[in-house]
């Protein structure tokens, strides 16, 4: 067991070296100009206007690493929810914890960058170990790290700081100690909004267990106690925004409205940058799609099975968890954007439900003959495709789909790597965690820029 997590140590040391290679490396105007500067432009950011230049990439400091929300964590973890110094309420739509850990390290981009990949490599270890077999720790470790959405786990955001928490209390509920679990789930609340989606997600399945099962004290009691501290957790940032002026209740809800979440009928799609609407995109066809067929075939056509074994089976529950979560986050994105997809791999892939989906992908795709498996990846390819092809938001191909492109090789690898040869599936594996590499790169430069947000 020491020997896999020194191997899986190893190669997130070797991500975020090569990420840091590459970035600095290409500070260099003549290599910049014979490399990537031959296929893409980056962002600069005057004033305010921004425009895409051929330029290297900038120098980062203490300054330009913390943009758009990481502001508001800055602010969080300085002044608390003061209004007056963040300039306006939407301060409260972000939780407590994040800004809370950011007061116990140095007041620096590379303290700041280390903590949340430490947090995000602890939380992925967890899960690994949990839901993965021996045989595929490392390959599950080297698709998560070819993920074109691993940038969020650099910058100052709060997925890391969340998926850790959340990895604490399922480490907790599979090993039934409970303690660990209510810690966890306790401090997840403390960290995003987005806690939401799993007490819903809970609840959803709970209720599919009361369909088949009778009521019984000891149901109603295990229920309860899964949501609690997801619950409490809720309260105290109820009760420590309400220390500051300007709050209410339910403030964190009510300045959703600067976001624009209501519900509403979906327009054309769009985004508020390039390269977050490709990723979203192959989250849409190559995740969502996908998604709804199975839990309908899981739920509506073996359901009798399916509730059995997730009433028996925590690891079952986990997993059917974890696809109800990323269905409803999506779905959310749909219903309440207007069409707007931004955000959508954020509240998606950058979760730790998505990665115990990747973890225990056999038993969901056991479900899919190998046909099944060969059409549901070519739809989602092409389907895919086309709406960046002819959707207005997109325009034309080039650089900025490259999210999009790692996507689609990445479930290829997912739905297609029973049909490809040991030697050969792990060389293609090389070449996309390498091209990850680089387009992660690209992004910190995008974000340290302020160009249009990608997420």
């Amino acid at each position: 067991m020491t020997k896999n997590i020194s191997v899986i140590i190893v190669l997130q040391f070797i991500f975020i070296s090569s990420v840091f290679l590459i970035f600095n490396g290409l500070h260099n105007q003549t290599l910049y100009n014979n490399t990537l500067g031959l296929i893409s432009k980056n962002y600069q950011n005057i004033n305010g206007e921004r425009q895409m230049v051929k330029k290297p990439f900038d120098e980062i400091n203490n300054d330009n690493f913390f943009q758009w929300d990481a502001k508001h964590y800055k602010l969080i973890s300085v002044f608390g929810y003061d209004t007056s110094k963040a300039g306006s309420d939407y301060i409260f739509a972000f939780f407590p914890m994040f800004p809370l850990l950011l007061k116990f390290i140095p007041e620096s981009y590379s303290a700041v960058l280390g903590l949340n990949f430490i947090l995000f490599s602890v939380s992925i270890i967890f899960l690994c170990f949990i839901f993965s077999s021996k045989k595929e720790r490392f390959e599950n470790l080297a698709l998560c790290l070819s993920l074109p959405s691993i940038i969020i786990f650099l910058i100052p955001y709060s997925e890391a700081t969340f998926s850790f928490f959340v990895a604490i209390g399922i480490f907790g509920y599979v090993k039934k100690r409970y303690t660990l679990y209510f810690v966890g789930l306790f401090c997840a609340a403390l960290t995003r909004p987005s806690y939401t989606f799993l007490v819903i997600s809970i609840l959803c399945l709970e209720f599919l267990q009361l369909l088949k099962y009778k009521v019984e004290l000891n149901f109603l009691k295990q229920t309860v106690m899964k949501i609690i501290p997801l619950l409490l957790g809720t309260l105290v940032v109820i009760l420590f925004q309400n220390t500051f002026e300007g709050s209410t209740p339910l403030k964190f809800i009510e300045v959703q409205e600067y976001w624009g979440n209501k519900l509403r009928v979906p327009g054309s799609f769009k985004d508020w940058s390039h390269e977050g609407f490709a990723i979203n995109i192959g989250v849409l066809f190559f995740v969502f799609i996908p998604l709804i067929v199975l839990l309908f075939k899981r739920y509506i056509l073996s359901f009798s099975d399916t509730i059995l074994e997730i009433r028996n089976n925590r690891m079952a529950y986990l997993v059917d968890l974890s696809a109800v979560y990323i269905f409803g986050s999506t779905l959310f994105i749909l219903m309440f954007r207007g069409g707007s997809l931004h955000c959508l791999f954020r509240f998606t892939l950058c979760t730790p439900f998505f990665f115990i989906l990747l973890f225990s992908r056999h038993l969901m795709l056991r479900q899919l003959t190998k046909g099944q498996k060969v059409g549901s990846y070519i739809f989602g390819l092409v389907l895919g495709a086309l709406v960046l092809t002819l959707c207005g938001y997109s325009s034309k191909w080039d650089f900025l789909d490259l999210g999009f492109v790692i996507l689609s090789f990445w479930f290829g690898l997912i739905y297609l790597g029973q049909f490809i040869l040991d030697k050969y599936k792990k060389g293609l594996l090389c070449v996309l965690f390498f091209v990850n590499v680089v387009w992660t790169a690209y992004l910190l430069n995008s974000y340290i820029n302020n160009s249009w947000i990608f997420a």
